[in-house]
């Protein structure tokens, strides 16, 4: 399970670094009808939260986007 995660991040690294800025501001301006911020939630849960959702919304929005043949091109 770990190594097909592993191998997952590691086959869209570059996706994932183009969309973690657009995804990290989603959650933290709260559009998705919460928030996770300095604000609202402790550094210590905060940080490893956020690791957490960023890099989950991100495969989730890239890993369909590269089974269409035009896109995967572009994403890479």
């Amino acid at each position: 399970m770990a190594r097909k995660l592993l191998h997952l991040v590691s086959e869209n690294t570059l996706a994932i670094y183009f969309l973690h800025l657009i995804v990290i501001e989603i959650f933290q301006k709260g559009f998705l009808g919460f928030a996770v911020n300095g604000n609202t939630v402790n550094s210590i849960v905060g940080v490893p939260l956020m690791v957490a959702l960023t890099l989950g919304l991100c495969l989730v929005i890239v890993v369909p986007l590269k089974r269409v043949t035009y896109l995967k091109k572009l994403i890479g």
